[in-house]
């Protein structure tokens, strides 16, 4: 079994997927992490350069690396993976596509004890925001299901493993 999670920062991607690969025994891969270990920069220190779109292109090449390699796991991409039109077509054709989504409030209490570079002017409130506003429609259209992670880890958990049971 092979499964993508999506969602924004603070959604629970690379926390969920940990969990999941002890649960599962099947491995993860963090595509933020990937990414830095292959191109020796972090996800911010792009941001911080100016340099978004050559990390998103890093992301689509290892996402398809990823998706025709692997034969089993869990893939917890970056909050913006799907902005870079070959990865968007890449998960839209990949099923299942799990969008982890949350309320404002749980990702702000994540966030706010995170050192991300920030996307947008303002505060984190406004970037949330802006997060919900432009990217949300983007989860919607390549993902396969929805789940909450405003409930408990167990709970995501016990959801989880009934969509593993219906994509097997």
């Amino acid at each position: 079994m092979k499964i993508v999670l999506v969602g924004p920062r603070g959604s629970g991607k690379s926390t969920i997927g940990r969990q999941l690969t002890t649960r599962w025994n099947i491995p993860l891969c963090d595509l933020d992490e990937w990414i830095t270990e292959r191109s020796q920069k972090s996800p911010n220190q792009w941001i911080e350069d100016g340099e978004e779109a050559q990390f998103r292109q890093w992301e689509a090449i290892l996402l398809k690396e990823w998706l025709e390699t692997t034969r089993e796991g869990i893939l917890a991409t970056g909050g913006g993976a799907i902005l870079h039109p070959e990865s968007k077509t890449l998960l839209k054709e990949f099923s299942p596509v799990i969008w982890l989504k949350n309320s404002a409030e749980t990702r702000k209490s994540i966030l706010e004890k995170s050192p991300r570079a920030k996307l947008v002017p303002g505060s984190l409130e406004d970037e949330i925001a802006w997060h919900d506003q432009s990217r949300s429609p983007l989860y919607d259209d390549v993902s396969d299901e929805t789940l909450n992670t405003d409930q408990s880890l167990e709970e995501v958990i016990a959801e989880l493993d009934q969509l593993k049971e219906r994509y097997e």
